[in-house]
């Protein structure tokens, strides 16, 4: 489906593309993760961002690294761009960085969007706010303002039904909580006249 936001931003038009790829397996807790060395790798809502934007990789400290946390055991990824050479300053063949500069990395993108990705995307936000149309998710019926990412870990949306909330925001969507909540409230102004 082709809207005002898809048809002016071909950024957010192949990051929708992804998130409704059948093969994009969804992660909750992290931009990127893998379970196993030969394992699937898994994105959260973000991460398919990240994953969407040309000349997109993964690093990694190594294998070893897993972390603990309410998702389960797995290994971290933090996404770098080809494109831009601070990024990938010390990223070797393997896509493994030390650990200093893999916390380097991941203090710039821990849990949100690399700022430069969010440029590419045209939202102020590294944790997008968006309107939630209020016919797409049952808990809030008249509409709300929530961040991607916590449609993606909180209310475990699928990533193709947040695809349908992100193609749902208006042209001029920034990320940011005022854009958000004025989209909502018209929606509210809307329904009340209907």
């Amino acid at each position: 489906m082709t809207t005002e936001l898809t048809e002016h931003r071909p950024a957010v038009r192949a990051w929708l593309e992804l998130l409704r790829d059948p093969a994009t397996l969804q992660a909750r807790g992290a931009l990127s993760r893998q379970v196993t060395r030969d394992g699937p790798r898994s994105y959260c809502c973000l991460g398919v961002a990240e994953q969407a934007r040309p000349n997109s990789r993964w690093v990694h400290r190594d294998l070893v690294d897993r972390r603990r946390n309410r998702y389960g055991a797995h290994v971290l990824f933090v996404a770098v761009h080809d494109d831009d050479p601070a990024e990938v300053d010390e990223v070797d063949e393997a896509n493994e960085v030390d650990e200093v500069r893999y916390t380097e990395l991941l203090r710039l993108s821990a849990g949100a969007l690399n700022p430069a990705t969010a440029r590419w995307l045209g939202v102020e936000e590294r944790d997008p706010c968006v309107a939630l149309p209020g016919d797409l998710v049952d808990a809030f019926p008249h509409g709300a303002v929530q961040t991607l990412s916590y449609l993606n870990d909180a209310l475990q949306l699928p990533l193709a039904t947040i695809a349908d909330v992100i193609e749902r925001q208006p042209f001029n969507w920034d990320g940011t909580y005022e854009r958000a909540d004025a989209t909502v409230r018209g929606w509210r102004i809307e329904e009340e006249k209907s």
